[in-house]
């Protein structure tokens, strides 16, 4: 026997699931169009709201209905002004590793395969990781830059035992599934901590990659960064690591498209 209780309540879930599925649209762009961050300033009309981010006030307005009604804006009948509560703000506006509106963008990219996702349900095979990129990688970027700059070297790294001592002291690091580099990056630009430790990350060069010579270079002219000729397989590599240079150089077979060098100048190895 059916239990119409039961069927109720399943049925209040599944639409809040289809409703979170729109606001999930809805946050990423407010995110990209910066309409977050334009309301940490203070309560705002809708107009107000579209100057301060330059944007159109007929979509800002649609946009900020959905906000309100979704409970992540309030809304001031009396000035007819929007605002964000302090208690939200923190979640998706800012640099810290707090803010989660980077991640509305990587669901919203996955939904742009989902054609493709159901081919495979009938013919099989799969999606390759190469139609993903670039945007994966840059919400990859996005959303863990973030928590690597606040948490790699106050949190992650002090969590294994002996790895800062041994970062201080000098040693050479394989980061295999680099992404765009910056784990390591930020590990190594501490360098009052980590003053002659060396990184190489093998990786296929993509235009995220590219772009990390020019915005490293000035935060850190310590650090050489360079792409090098195809490397020898990633097994291979971290067997030879402790007697090896911080580059992988004359390599046998082309089993890797290519690896990234970050080096201070040479300490002792470990």
């Amino acid at each position: 026997m059916v239990n119409p209780d039961l069927v109720k309540q399943f049925g209040a879930k599944l639409l809040s699931i289809y409703t979170g599925g729109v606001i999930t649209k809805l946050i990423d762009i407010g995110y990209q169009v910066g309409l977050f961050e334009a309301s940490k300033i203070g309560p705002a009309t809708s107009q107000q709201l579209a100057d301060r981010a330059g944007l159109k006030e007929r979509y800002v307005r649609e946009w900020l209905g959905a906000m309100v009604t979704s409970g992540v804006f309030v809304y001031d009948p009396e000035d007819r002004s929007y605002a964000l509560p302090e208690e939200h703000a923190p979640l998706l506006t800012g640099d810290a590793h707090t803010n989660i509106a980077p991640t509305s963008r990587m669901i919203n990219h996955f939904g742009t395969h989902l054609q493709r996702l159901t081919a495979c349900f009938r013919d099989g095979g799969g999606i390759p990781y190469s139609a993903y990129r670039p945007v994966f990688t840059q919400c990859m970027d996005d959303a863990w830059r973030r928590i690597y700059e606040h948490l790699l070297v106050s949190g992650f790294i002090p969590a294994v035992d002996g790895l800062s001592e041994s970062l201080r002291s000098g040693i050479r690091v394989l980061d295999v599934g680099c992404g765009t580099g910056h784990a390591g990056m930020s590990s190594l630009a501490s360098s009052r901590s980590r003053p002659s430790s060396a990184m190489t990350s093998p990786k296929t060069p993509s235009p995220a990659l590219a772009k990390k010579p020019a915005r490293w270079a000035s935060r850190t002219p310590a650090l050489k960064w360079s792409m090098s000729r195809p490397c020898q397989p990633i097994r291979s590599s971290i067997s030879s690591l402790p007697s090896t240079r911080s580059t992988i150089s004359e390599p046998q077979t082309p089993s890797c498209a290519g690896c990234v060098n970050l080096s201070r100048p040479a300490g002792p190895s470990s």
